[in-house]
């Protein structure tokens, strides 16, 4: 323990002198900077759904409470089924529905969605039309204002937060990038250096393993990711699901560490592994399309660590009694880390000694 403990305190002295922990940091303050000053907190996103009322009821509902005749609250009303699906092919995130009349002042629904549209989306679409149609008796009227009158709602969450800000929305994905995955790149830049001042050829030669080396600089980004999360967390947030959220980034850190050992053991420096740091930041990033945008939510985004930790991100920070999401990322990404950590040191020390 004392060997890995004067490790550690050498190579945090040693970190804080490194380009890429540095700008980490710097990055942390100058992005929250922006939170707070620059982004706005209120951005309107309204979801299209192109819509053919064959009935003229739904439309006349929307005229009646001061809307456009073909727009209103992201609603666009088209004459045949032709225009409403041209409409959702230019708009990857629109959906579609036709309203047609059926016996017994009753309404056929038919939802049409995108491909890649997930079940929870079209549940949610299914539930909020049942609610609209429910307030309609027949095509020609509607429930008078006393039904209205009578009705009463009760909050049943009480922890559901409808109204976010956008600067607090964008929040999840700049953790996973500045904090959860940064590793990844300072990684390789630590063993990189060590590796061309044939520092580790030397370490080989003491009494300690290459594996207490490795500990030593997964701690070390541990620190460095705890400091920038504070950095960006504390000052756009505040202390609420503070503690859940470091949950969820840490085995993301130990994540991105493990994968920037393994790309360290090929590569000397940071700029030759660029190519790879590039590919693993874009595909980290595309789980971020199905956060800010449900209805693309394929099931093949739930094999990248990152969908799990954005999506734990968000139940952390925005909580909305649901907290099996938070929790079942919690346990992918330990067991990830659980993996990638021996892996990587197996590949690193089984790598170095090919070399020396």
């Amino acid at each position: 323990m004392s060997k890995l403990s004067n490790l550690y305190k050498k190579d945090l002295i040693l970190g804080f002198k490194d380009i890429w922990i540095l700008l980490e940091i710097g990055a942390a303050v100058m992005i929250t900077a922006m939170l707070i000053f620059i982004v706005p907190k209120d951005i309107k996103r309204e979801t299209s759904i192109y819509i053919q009322d064959n009935t003229g009821v739904f439309e006349l509902m929307v005229d009646q409470l001061g809307g456009e005749k073909s727009k209103k609250g992201g609603q666009l009303f088209v004459d045949s089924r032709e225009d409403l699906v041209e409409g959702m092919r230019k708009n990857k995130t629109a959906f579609g529905m036709i309203i047609s009349p059926r016996d017994n002042n009753k309404f056929h629904i038919e939802l049409l969605t995108q491909p890649y549209s997930s079940n929870a989306m079209v549940e949610f679409l299914e539930v909020q039309m049942t609610d609209v149609f429910t307030m309609i008796a027949a095509p020609d009227e509607a429930y008078s204002p006393d039904v209205f009158n009578k009705v009463r709602v009760r909050v049943l969450k009480e922890k559901v937060r409808d109204e976010i800000p956008f600067n607090q929305r964008l929040i999840p994905m700049i953790l996973v990038f500045i904090v959860g995955f940064m590793g990844l790149f300072t990684m390789i830049s630590l063993i990189g250096q060590e590796r061309s001042d044939q520092t580790i050829r030397a370490y080989k030669v003491t009494p300690s393993s290459l594996l207490t080396l490795l500990i030593s600089k997964h701690l070390l980004l541990l620190t460095i990711g705890f400091i920038t999360f504070t950095i960006v967390y504390l000052p756009t947030v505040g202390l609420s699901g503070y503690l859940l959220a470091l949950l969820v980034i840490t085995p993301t850190i130990l994540i991105g560490s493990s994968l920037g050992v393994m790309l360290g053991s090929f590569f000397d420096n940071p700029m030759g592994a660029i190519g790879w740091v590039f590919l693993f930041m874009v595909l980290f990033g595309l789980p971020g399309v199905s956060l800010f945008a449900p209805a693309f939510s394929p099931d093949w985004l739930k094999f990248i660590p990152s969908y799990y930790t954005l999506f734990g991100l968000d139940a952390a920070i925005f909580p909305d009694g649901y907290s099996n999401v938070l929790w079942i990322s919690v346990g992918v990404l330990f067991g990830i880390s659980a993996v990638l950590l021996p892996l990587s040191s197996w590949i690193f020390t089984r790598k170095l000694r090919r070399e020396f």
